[in-house]
């Protein structure tokens, strides 16, 4: 009984990790004058464990 609670609770958690993973991010990261920033880091404040870079161009 206790591996079969184990493995659900497990099984859950990375159920969770995957669903947290799909967030999407749009728009493009610029300086004060309006240039892109390439290569920016972008970290959502709702959940900071989870962050991205930006493109080239600046977009996300």
């Amino acid at each position: 009984m206790k591996k079969i609670t184990l493995i659900l609770a497990l099984l859950s958690f990375l159920g969770m990790q995957v669903i947290m993973a799909q967030t999407t991010v749009t728009g493009t990261v610029t300086d004060d004058s309006g240039a892109p920033i390439p290569g920016a880091t972008i970290i959502p404040q709702s959940n900071p464990q989870y962050g991205t870079l930006s493109e080239s161009d600046g977009s996300s």
